[in-house]
């Protein structure tokens, strides 16, 4: 991949993560590197589309790669329906919210999602639409220069790895578009059971157990590192890396996730069971 051409700033970080970041996206997306040029050409029209002052507010937190852990953020999470209506009626309030001493402002999942299967708003139908009863992309972006002028930092609460059964990619997959299905696992009918419990006081396990099938995330919100016990672990497969999880126990960096799921059987890889 050329990069003669490339601002002198995105080349220098991204000569600084290359390696770590290559190796996550080869890992996850079976080696396609085809698909990791094409993110890489992504990341870089971005940075140069991205605004002046935004770029300036990269440049303080590479100086500052902790700034989100100091003692100067205060935070205030809200669902912007429960709370103000629309975008438009949150960006109304911002003096109150700065009266209150925010900086640090954290938006409940607002990206489109099928109605009554949302999943609390993470099954996301589109990720460039609002969900239309809250405003759209342009109320979103006018509140975050807003709240970026006033000094608060504006958080997005979405999770990119799942989708509902209505996004474009989770239809293309369902169509047995192999490129696309080798990419999801998808699952039917309500879940069975939420599981939540810590470990060694440091390790936060949820796991949503459906029809059998058993995806778990292990968080540490520790300050080290921790090994744990998880039962039936032989049954579990790494999602990230793929491999077999047949040890006796698991280790968790610090403030990392470990995301598991139960191997599937032949006819449910095969999408027979859906």
């Amino acid at each position: 991949m050329s990069t003669a051409k490339w601002d002198e700033e995105f080349a220098a970080r991204h000569r600084r993560h290359e390696e770590e970041l290559r190796q996550l996206y080869l890992d996850l997306y079976h080696g396609d590197t085809e698909a990791f040029g094409r993110l890489v050409q992504i990341l870089r029209r971005t940075h140069k589309e991205r605004p002046a002052e935004l770029r300036a507010l990269d440049r303080d937190r590479v100086i500052d790669s902790s700034w989100y852990k100091g003692h100067e953020l205060v935070g205030m999470l809200m669902y912007v329906n429960a709370f103000a209506g629309t975008l438009r009626g949150a960006r109304e309030k911002l003096d109150y919210i700065e009266d209150c001493g925010v900086n640090y402002l954290h938006l409940m999942p607002l990206l489109e999602s099928p109605e009554d299967r949302s999943d609390g708003g993470y099954a996301v139908s589109d990720f460039r639409r609002v969900q239309p009863g809250l405003g759209d992309m342009r109320d979103l972006a006018v509140l975050a220069e807003d709240c970026h002028h006033r000094g608060i930092a504006l958080c997005l609460d979405f999770v990119m790895n799942h989708t509902s059964e209505d996004h474009a990619w989770a239809k293309a997959a369902l169509r047995r578009q192999e490129r696309l299905r080798s990419r999801h696992r998808a699952f039917d009918g309500e879940a069975d059971v939420w599981l939540v419990e810590t470990h060694d006081d440091g390790v936060l396990g949820i796991g949503r157990y459906r029809q059998g099938e058993k995806p778990v995330a292990l968080y540490n919100f520790s300050e080290t590192e921790k090994t744990i016990a998880v039962d039936e672990l032989g049954d579990y497969t790494n999602l990230l890396s793929g491999l077999d999880m047949n040890k006796a126990a698991v280790t968790v960096p610090s403030g990392g996730f470990v995301w598991m799921i139960c191997d599937f059987t032949e006819d449910e890889k095969n999408g027979q069971d859906r």
